[in-house]
C-alpha cells in the first residue's frame, strides 16, 4: 500500500497541502469567547 501511494507522490502532496489548509482555515473562523467561562466544580474530602 505504501509503495502504491508513493507513485502518486504529487497527488499525495496536494492532498496532505489541502488538508493543512482546510485546517488552518476552519481555526481561524472558529468562534471565540473573550473570556470563556468554566464551571467550578469543587469537591471537599474530610
Amino acid at each position: 500500500m505504501t509503495r502504491r501511494l508513493l507513485n502518486f507522490q504529487r497527488l499525495l502532496g496536494m492532498v496532505v497541502t489541502m488538508l493543512c489548509l482546510l485546517g488552518i482555515a476552519a481555526y481561524s473562523t472558529m468562534p471565540r469567547q473573550e473570556d470563556p467561562s468554566f464551571p467550578y466544580r469543587l469537591v471537599w474530602f474530610r
